[in-house]
């Protein structure tokens, strides 16, 4: 089963939200190097790659670094930010394209849109993953509205699937 494509629905989200890219600037960065990092050596060194991250914050934290971040100017981080959600948001393109074999003498693989059906259950997905990001704040702020819509999207997808099965 494929997972539904939060990850775009919270880029598109964060990207119309300039005021709120300096909180999570650190975040960002880190995602960047993360997914490099498994890009170029696998899988198999996420769990290292995980605790070296972790470590790095943490002793960015202790060291009390975050002070010089406050030197780079609004408009630098935010253009760097647009970019970073440019980057993501297209590598999460290829959720709305399926694999189809071509068979003429020679198999070849190409990749074609999701049927409209399909296409269409992926874009209810966005629009109700960033309706839940925009309107949650506003009830409470005690759990982060990200959060609560990764929560929910994941529930309504298993729960779709499973009414697939049956």
């Amino acid at each position: 089963m494929e997972t539904p494509p939060t990850v775009l629905s919270l880029i598109l989200y964060h990207t119309c939200r300039p005021a709120k890219h300096k909180r999570r600037a650190p975040l960002n960065v880190i995602s960047v190097v993360f997914a490099s990092l498994i890009a170029q050596h696998g899988l198999e060194y996420l769990f290292a790659i995980v605790v070296l991250m972790g470590l790095i914050q943490i002793s960015i934290g202790v060291l009390n670094l975050v002070k010089y971040a406050r030197i780079i100017p609004y408009s630098v981080m935010l253009g760097f930010l647009n970019g970073l959600s440019i980057v993501m948001f297209l590598a999460q393109w290829a959720q709305f394209k399926v694999d189809e074999v071509v068979a003429n003498g020679v198999e070849m693989v190409t990749k074609m849109w999701l049927l409209p059906v399909a296409l269409g259950i992926m874009i209810f997905f966005v629009i109700v993953t960033m309706a839940i990001i925009h309107f949650v704040p506003k009830y409470t702020n005690a759990i982060p509205s990200s959060l609560v819509a990764i929560i929910v999207m994941i529930i309504i997808a298993v729960l779709l699937g499973k009414m697939v099965i049956l």
